[in-house]
């Protein structure tokens, strides 16, 4: 995101990268804003603050039960005394910016909600590949997959998921679980719940194959091209970048009904509860349909063309002149 939105922001305006603790070797020549990651509390400057919060689920009863009251002492207090002396906050959702606007007491005009963008040069419909990508990581290359990709966090769901693929292994469906996850951020226990999602299947054996998380970006887009089904099952999320990109894909996709995913989702990607039974349910449908599977396909791949670093980074530079001006547009 960063990295997306500075290369764009760039282009119309100067842009200084500065370590925090170095903040005084530009005192020389004063920025008219500071822009920065909110969650890491307000920075001890005059000028105008402009802060990125990815969301603030704090008062959702399903997520905190996934959080550990370290990670929450770190994350919830500095969030809040960011927004609280923020010129502007952008947030890559409305779901985000519902979230903020109570969580923090924050005016909604001052809060800016810019989807995430997604490189349709990577992520596009008739990607091949993904086959040999997952046989490489131990994927049996005579079956179907079924893909996700996410942190090993619970709040991902994605214990939830695997459950739901052996079900369908247990209906006599082929396919194999693939999942390119990475270790569960703010977990003590991180290596314990990632092995709860990629752990073997005594009944069915095979059926859940981990791919390293750092993979590159094509053979990420292969893998998505490839999959008979992309699921998303996550709790909460602030935006769920990889189901966008799945999408972009053309790959039918499977996402919860919660926070920022029925946005992604749109009314392209077949939303369900965040339940095995559900789940499975949503991914059999398109299992059982080839056609209504190629039609969502397409309706996913039409949805995501929305997704633009462009528009995101044009939202941000709006933020940006809120927070110099105290006016907004009104586009």
């Amino acid at each position: 995101m960063w990295h997306e939105v500075l290369t764009r922001l760039g282009r119309s305006c100067d842009i200084w990268s500065v370590d925090g603790a170095r903040r005084s070797r530009i005192a020389f020549r004063r920025p008219d804003a500071w822009l920065f990651d909110g969650h890491n509390g307000p920075l001890d400057v005059r000028e105008p603050q402009v802060i990125q919060l990815h969301e603030a689920p704090w008062n959702d009863p399903d997520t905190m039960g996934t959080l550990e009251d370290h990670f929450v002492d770190r994350v919830v207090e500095p969030s809040r005394r960011a927004a609280a002396v923020a010129g502007a906050i952008v947030c890559p959702s409305e779901s985000s910016r519902r979230q903020i606007v109570e969580d923090c007491a924050v005016s909604p005009d001052m809060v800016f909600a810019a989807h995430h963008g997604v490189d349709h040069a990577t992520f596009h419909p008739g990607l091949e590949g993904g086959t040999a990508v997952a046989v490489a990581s131990g994927a049996d290359g005579s079956r179907p997959y079924i893909l996700t990709v996410a942190s090993l966090h619970p709040r991902k769901n994605l214990v939830a998921l695997r459950e739901a693929v052996l079900r369908l292994a247990a209906d006599g469906y082929p396919h194999q679980l693939v999942v390119v996850g990475a270790p569960a951020w703010g977990r003590t226990d991180a290596e314990a719940q990632g092995a709860a999602v990629v752990a073997d299947s005594a009944a069915f054996p095979g059926r859940v194959v981990a791919v390293p998380f750092g993979i590159s970006d094509a053979d990420l887009a292969a893998l998505m091209g490839g999959a008979a089904v992309f699921c998303l099952p996550s709790l909460s999320e602030g935006f769920g970048l990889p189901a966008a990109e799945a999408m972009a894909c053309g790959t039918p996709t499977v996402v919860s009904n919660r926070a920022a995913l029925r946005e992604v989702g749109g009314d392209a990607a077949v939303l369900v509860e965040p339940d095995a039974d559900s789940i499975s349910a949503g991914i059999r449908a398109l299992l059982d349909d080839p056609v209504l599977a190629k039609d969502v396909g397409y309706a996913c791949a039409t949805r995501a063309q929305e997704f633009s670093w462009d528009t995101c980074a044009g939202i941000w530079l709006s933020a940006i002149e809120f927070a110099l001006t105290g006016s907004r547009r009104h586009d």
